[in-house]
């Protein structure tokens, strides 16, 4: 037999010590449906004995209306009737705060719903605030927004724990207008904005890529008296900077943090670096890195993973960034493949081929077990720098690893050989492509028909250039300059000069004597002088 408690401040303080357990969430929802059925069943049999009473009363009256005397007869005494339950708003406020913490934002909806219908309990703004913080957390906004909507109709005003937990929905649901509207709605219902909730839709606006809401909404937090923006406040907007590569304004909130006297970060410094190497900003960003370590904050893999990455694209950059990967070790970081792969791109543009053998050789000794990224990118170092016999043996050596060579690898590979006047090794390469249905580049196609040109292979150039339509690529001026040299050589006037016509539609400028423009109308010049 269920006996109920004495009263539901017992209960309340009962559910308080189960809730601080991982798994008690489970445990009040059993001991809470429990007494509230004993307490349903203990007002039913209460409402029963008093039908009863009321009963035997009517049938021991006589035929004149005078009771009869109760028959003469000893009887137990029957126990008291236990104290019927009486929840209370604290009793359901702790239930649903426990159920909020086990991510049961479905429980506490249920609860709430039944609070006033069921039991005669009005929920208070904490009742609501708990349920919309559970519909946040578990990312069910749309329940969250309507429980908001309904305390207008419970005749309770929402306060800023309403909107905040409200807007942090929002926020983690990608859901910056909404976000947006909900805070500037605070106004028009007398409540005074928190830090909280401005962070909460600041940040919704940087995940967005909304950068200039978030800085508008930043200098409006500077200028409310109440409102003291702090290092997340800041951090949201840098964020959304980067992701805008606005590394100027990055740059400049970084600064303004200082002259505040607020402590930049680990965070904040990346986020401004990333911005800057999203601008290929380089030297931007090792100037972050150098202040980063005057303000006496620590970089991580992180810092130096974007201080490598600004250097990608710039030949000048590479010694920088084999700097940086050596920095990054003697500080204790552990390089990731991420790192090399960034360090392997920034010696590409500098023909820093050599280089780049030896980080991919060091991300072997080191375990890192090297990707398709890297060994494209060490192929495309060595087809700068036409060194052909190293990129045919580094697909020897990426299938070695389990690795498939995709179309970027083997068109890196073909241009090698064509710039080397390797025809034959060129034209086997685009044969394998074609072969392992990795989908034909246009700097591939144009090397195979450079490399057809080459080995007094034609014909086949120009078939090559046939069959751009059926890849979905278009001739560019490279390629039809190939194009013209194939049928100058194959003796087909004609079609040269069509050809020629065709790079009408291309902006190809003034171009040197010993251009492929040039060595292309020369060709053509032959062609039609000997026809």
């Amino acid at each position: 037999m269920v006996v109920p408690f004495e009263c539901a401040a017992a209960l309340s303080r009962r559910l308080a010590r189960l809730g601080r357990s991982p798994s008690g969430w489970r445990e009040v929802l059993v001991v809470l449906s429990r007494e509230l059925r004993a307490a349903e069943e203990a007002k039913l049999l209460g409402n029963g004995r008093r039908r009863d009473k009321n009963g035997a009363g009517i049938r021991g009256r006589g035929a004149s209306g005078a009771a009869s005397p109760p028959p003469l007869q000893l009887q137990p005494l029957a126990p008291p009737p236990p104290p019927l339950l009486r929840p209370d708003v604290m009793l359901f406020n702790i239930a649903m705060s426990t159920c909020k913490q086990a991510a049961s934002w479905e429980v506490c909806l249920a609860l709430l719903w039944q609070m006033r219908p069921r039991w005669g309990v009005s929920p208070t703004a904490v009742s609501f605030n708990v349920v919309i913080g559970a519909c946040a957390a578990a990312s069910a906004w749309v329940n969250g927004l309507a429980v908001l909507a309904s305390m207008q109709t419970a005749r309770i005003e929402p306060d800023i724990v309403s909107y905040g937990a409200a807007v942090g929905g929002c926020e983690k649901m990608g859901l910056w207008d909404l976000a947006l509207s909900l805070l500037f709605d605070l106004p028009r219902r007398h409540v005074r904005p928190d830090l909280t909730t401005t962070n909460a839709a600041l940040s919704a606006c940087s995940r967005a890529g909304k950068w200039e809401y978030s800085l508008a909404l930043l200098a409006d937090a500077c200028r409310e008296p109440t409102l003291h923006p702090d290092v997340a406040t800041f951090g949201a907007a840098i964020s959304g900077c980067d992701r805008a590569a606005m590394w100027g304004h990055a740059v400049d909130l970084l600064a303004e943090m200082g002259k505040l006297s607020i402590r930049r970060n680990r965070t904040s410094f990346n986020a401004a670096g990333s911005a800057c190497a999203r601008a290929k900003e380089w030297r931007m960003c090792l100037q972050l890195l150098h202040d980063a370590r005057s303000a006496r904050v620590l970089p991580d893999a992180v810092t130096f993973n974007v201080s490598i990455a600004s250097c990608i694209d710039q030949r000048a950059s590479w010694q920088a960034a084999i700097q940086l990967l050596h920095e990054s070790r003697l500080a204790g970081c552990d390089s990731s493949l991420t790192t090399y792969n960034h360090t392997l791109t920034a010696c590409v543009p500098a023909w820093q081929w050599q280089r780049a053998l030896t980080l991919l050789a060091q991300t072997s000794r080191l375990e890192l077990s090297p990707d398709l990224i890297s060994f494209n990118t060490t192929i495309a170092a060595c087809e700068r720098a036409w060194e052909w016999k190293c990129a045919v043996g580094l697909l020897a050596e990426l299938r070695s690893h389990g690795l498939r060579p995709d179309s970027f690898g083997l068109a890196s590979a073909t241009s090698a050989c064509g710039k080397a006047s390797q025809w034959a090794e060129g034209l086997a390469l685009f044969g394998a492509m074609e072969r392992c249905d990795a989908a034909p580049t246009l700097e591939s196609v144009t090397a195979a028909i450079r490399s057809a040109c080459a080995g007094s292979q034609w014909l086949l150039g120009l078939e090559l250039l046939g069959k751009l339509g059926t890849f979905g690529l278009r001739p560019d001026a490279i390629a039809l300059c190939a194009a013209v040299q194939c049928a100058a050589r194959a003796e087909r006037w004609s079609q040269s000069i069509s050809l020629l016509a065709n790079l009408r539609g291309h902006s190809v400028g003034i171009q040197p004597a010993s251009s492929p423009l040039a060595d292309a109308f020369l060709e053509a010049a032959v062609s039609c002088q000997a026809a």
